[in-house]
This record gives structure tokens, C-alpha cells and sequence, in this order.
């Protein structure tokens, strides 16, 4: 899994461009940070004026690069629409973990 931080390099300004304002991007195994502003040492994204935690925004992506190896395109969000967001997922790689507590 390749990780793109916001360091001034032009790829996370070109990934925005072609997929959107988000505080992260993920496809197949590429996160790129691409938020307004990146604090390490405070462990958050600044996006339109939100902190957006660092850490658990880079967990939550990692999860959908997963779903993408595990499920292929076309059986993951957002293409899928599973209801369920990352759960699928998480219960597929995990098996038996408590399925109540994973959503």
C-alpha cells in the first residue's frame, strides 16, 4: 500500500483534480492525503475549515483499499452500495471476531 502524503509534490494536487475534493482519496492500494492542510504533529487534516482526525481517517481508507483487493470493483463501495459501509469487509478478513461489535 503506497501512502501520498501533502508535502507539495503535485500528485496530490493531480489526484484532487481528477477525483475530487475529499481529505483522502483511495484507489486499489494508493491513499492520498489531499485535504486543504496536513498537521502531523496535531494528528489532523484540516478540510473546509474541519480537524479531521489523521489517524483514524488513514484506518478508515485502508479498509476500502482492502475491501478493493478482497471484493473487487465492482463488489465494493462505492460502487456496491453494500449498506453497511466497511463491514463487509472487516467480517470477510476477520472471521471470528465478535460480529456484533464490527459495523
Amino acid at each position: 500500500m503506497d501512502i501520498y502524503f501533502k508535502d507539495g509534490s503535485k500528485y496530490p494536487a493531480l489526484i484532487k483534480t481528477v477525483l475530487g475534493k475529499d481529505p483522502l482519496t483511495t484507489f486499489y492500494n494508493k491513499i492520498v492525503v489531499t485535504g486543504d492542510e496536513v498537521n502531523y504533529e496535531g494528528n489532523y487534516i484540516l478540510f473546509e475549515g474541519h480537524k479531521i482526525n489523521l489517524t483514524e481517517s488513514l484506518i478508515h481508507v485502508q479498509v476500502h483499499c482492502l475491501e478493493f483487493n478482497t471484493l473487487g470493483f465492482w463488489n465494493s463501495n462505492p460502487v456496491a452500495s453494500h449498506p453497511n459501509g466497511n463491514g463487509k469487509v472487516i467480517r470477510n478478513i476477520l472471521p471470528g471476531r465478535n460480529q456484533e461489535t464490527i459495523t
